[in-house]
């Protein structure tokens, strides 16, 4: 073998050899657990996570203090000099960004593509409705459909609550009385109570009936939906079979939203 069919040999296991690392740490990146590291770098992960879900994300700063409607966004400085909250940046939104994955990781790829325009995630540190403290908010105008989460506030249910609100705000643009139906899974004689002002304290909730998932789906349709989509997100099958009504209206949601969103992976 001459001198030049050896350094062309070298060449080409040297293209294989980079070719197997690159198809690799391609697999390794598409991957959530793995991608999860790179939470380190929140720009970076937010990169990853907008390609990924095909979605919008704006952190903190990006947006600032902002008013929308009822919805107010606040923007809290991690210490107590202004230096410091620069310094520290949109760092303080890593563990946002992180759970946020985890939430929207068990819906199907290609769910959110069908929001359009893309449904925007706005992390905020503060999130108010109405002038009380929130994990999270849908909002939406002419111009936005955002969901709004709070870094101090948002727990593991309040994505997919939020999301359902995004999900049922596009399904009632294209079929006006899709939810014409739903008080009749309510308890005959039922009324919701309109008040907001009991959402946030849990001290306050009795335990909660087979019929509701807490207090706080006893205000309006529109809440009680959400928080039984949130469930069927999060909750396993031991809790689901103790609760038959719930169930039945976990079937209806599911019936008016497959349709529109495909088959959802709801949690086992």
């Amino acid at each position: 073998m001459g001198e030049d069919d050896a350094m062309d040999l070298v060449l080409r296991r040297g293209r294989k050899c980079l070719s197997a690392v690159l198809a690799l740490l391609l697999l390794c990146f598409s991957h959530p657990a793995f991608a999860a590291t790179l939470g380190e770098d929140p720009d970076v992960f937010r990169a990853f996570l907008q390609k990924r879900y095909d979605i919008v994300i704006y952190m903190g700063d990006e947006f600032g203090n902002r008013t929308i409607g009822d919805t107010e966004l606040r923007i809290v400085p991690v210490k107590a000099t202004p230096f410091l909250h620069l310094l520290h940046g949109n760092k303080r939104f890593a563990g946002s960004l992180i759970n946020l994955d985890k939430a929207i990781a068990v819906y199907p790829l290609g769910f959110f593509s069908r929001f359009r325009p893309a449904l925007q995630f706005w992390l905020a540190d503060e999130v108010l409705v109405r002038g009380i403290r929130a994990g999270g908010c849908f909002i939406h105008t002419d111009e936005y459909r955002i969901i709004a989460l709070s870094r101090l506030d948002s727990g593991e249910k309040v994505p997919h609550h939020e999301i359902w609100h995004a999900m049922e705000h596009y399904i009632l643009e294209l079929e006006a009385d899709a939810f014409d139906r739903w008080e009749l899974l309510n308890p005959e004689g039922f009324a919701y109570t309109g008040d907001y002002s009991v959402l946030q304290s849990d001290e306050a909730r009795r335990e909660p009936d087979d019929w509701f998932v807490s207090e706080y789906a006893k205000v309006n349709a529109n809440e009680d939906r959400a928080t039984v989509f949130d469930a069927l997100m999060t909750e396993d099958n031991s809790w689901w079979n103790k609760r038959l009504h719930l169930r039945e209206k976990a079937k209806f949601l599911l019936e008016k939203a497959e349709p529109y969103f495909g088959e959802i992976n709801a949690a086992k």
